[in-house]
């Protein structure tokens, strides 16, 4: 009974240990390490263990190409978020309730490869103001804007912003968050 009690609480431990979401703080943002990750370190693992128990080529191989790729997508999803510009302009400072407010945006993709995927999350106060969205397949070089118009209906003064970018690698297993300044 004690055994299956330990047992249970490791079980446990070790679910909660995989569900929770592993944040590591950068100084311009953050970096989430997803379940993918993990799953494909310990697939290594076994490969490596069965490369050299083995000593099977194929194993050997096997191995190289899965550190290949965790490399590579690390790689990939720091130069996405790194490479990517974000510029915003308020075109009405103050309004009034019935009037409208309006932000023009302008990204510009610096890189040299093409961005897959790029979230922008806008954490404004103000009811009803689409800004957040996701861009894809934006290619190297490429300038894009877009405006957001809003119906000011409540007296007051609003944040707008800040905005958070986010993109990864195209196998899913590192995101990079960054927050870009008001």
């Amino acid at each position: 009974s004690g055994r299956r009690h330990l047992r249970a609480l490791t079980m446990k431990s070790m679910r909660s240990l995989f569900r929770r979401q592993w944040w590591i703080p950068l100084p311009s943002g953050a970096l989430h390490i997803t379940i993918r990750h993990w799953a494909l370190i310990l697939a290594w693992i076994v490969v490596t263990a069965f490369a050299y128990q083995t000593g099977r080529d194929i194993f050997f191989r096997l191995a190289y190409l899965i550190l290949g790729v965790e490399v590579f997508s690390f790689f990939y999803a720091a130069y996405t978020i790194s490479t990517f510009r974000l510029e915003r302009k308020l075109i009405t400072p103050r309004t009034q309730v019935g009037r409208m407010a309006e932000e023009r945006f302008l990204v510009h993709n610096t890189g040299r490869l093409t961005k897959i995927w790029i979230e922008i999350r806008d954490e404004s106060e103000l009811k009803s103001h689409r800004v957040s969205r996701v861009l894809n397949a934006l290619r190297a070089g490429v300038r894009w804007s877009w405006s957001v118009r809003t119906i000011c209906r409540r007296r007051g003064r609003f944040r707008l912003g800040p905005i958070t970018t986010i993109s990864g690698d195209p196998f899913g297993l590192f995101v990079f968050e960054r927050r870009l300044p008001d």
